[in-house]
């Protein structure tokens, strides 16, 4: 082999290593600028970010919540007339599903209120013998006092208060109240256990809200 021709060899691999060394710098270049000082590697300018899911909005679709139980139906229309008050009731009413009972709406005597009496008779007038509970709303004023009770966890960071029956000749309503939204809402069972009243209370703050 000539010596023309090794220079030839020589001066070709020259190039060609020349070449391999800027691809190398420019590829290794290309990817530090992908990746920021703590080693990790940023998403390209062009990645669409609309397929992210996006956070659940703060107010979820009142069509999709539980319905109330449908012993309510018949008096929504009487409780949105003589109330400004957002409805709120329960899904679970303790017996309901396998006896008659009997929601009675109590007489008005401000829009700011609502009270219902759940009876075993549809013409209950709140004698011990046919009242089962009561469920009722006001709206808060300055003039509120603190609830008291034993404390209980409800859903969407909601505390109830529950008090428990006293019972003599007759026993009372036990009771679990919590504020919410500037409004205060009470459910009572006659001498009912606070899992029963807990779980009511639940059932009513999942429900679906009718009115305003």
């Amino acid at each position: 082999m000539s010596v023309k021709h090794v220079k030839t060899i020589l001066l070709v691999t020259a190039v060609l290593l020349s070449t391999s060394l800027i691809l190398f710098k420019t590829i290794t270049s290309k990817n530090e600028s992908e990746v920021n000082q703590s080693g990790v590697v940023q998403p390209p300018d062009n990645v669409d970010n609309s397929t992210k899911p996006e956070p659940p909005p703060d107010n979820v679709d009142n069509s999709t919540k539980p319905e109330p139980h449908q012993i309510f139906q018949s008096i929504v229309p009487e409780l949105q007339q003589q109330t400004q008050l957002s409805l709120l009731l329960p899904g679970f009413v303790p017996e309901a599903d396998y006896a008659p009972i009997y929601p009675i709406v109590s007489p008005a005597t401000s829009e700011n209120k609502y009270e219902i009496m759940l009876g075993y008779t549809e013409d209950c007038n709140g004698g011990t013998a046919c009242r089962l509970g009561t469920i009722s709303a006001e709206r808060l004023t300055l003039a509120a006092k603190e609830l008291t009770g034993e404390r209980v966890d409800l859903a969407s960071g909601i505390t109830g208060y529950f008090v428990d029956a006293t019972c003599g000749a007759n026993c009372s309503d036990s009771t679990i109240s919590w504020d919410h939204k500037g409004s205060r809402y009470t459910l009572g069972i006659k001498a009912g256990k606070k899992e029963t009243l807990v779980k009511m209370a639940k059932s009513a703050i999942a429900a679906r809200k009718i009115g305003k």
